[in-house]
């Protein structure tokens, strides 16, 4: 369940990650079987694209070299 969305529904997990695409600070409760409990979208398997639709952006050259969806954000040259 999520605290922010207007929505009395249940989601499952797939299901709620699809409808927080473009919501992902919302705050979600996941059940465990006894209670809701606060839980993160992204350990759920919400993923940040951090682009704007690169399919449609004629600024984006395409590369089959690498996988556009991987950043390496660590410091070795």
């Amino acid at each position: 369940q999520c605290r922010d969305c207007f929505s009395p529904n249940f989601w499952c997990g797939p299901c709620c990650i699809s409808a927080h695409r473009s919501l992902p600070f919302h705050h979600v409760q996941m059940w465990n079987r006894h209670f809701f409990e606060q839980s993160n979208l992204l350990t759920h398997g919400l993923t940040l694209d951090l682009c704007h639709y690169p399919d449609y952006c004629p600024s984006i050259q395409h590369s089959t070299e690498s996988d556009p969806s991987t950043l390496d954000l660590s410091d070795e040259s």
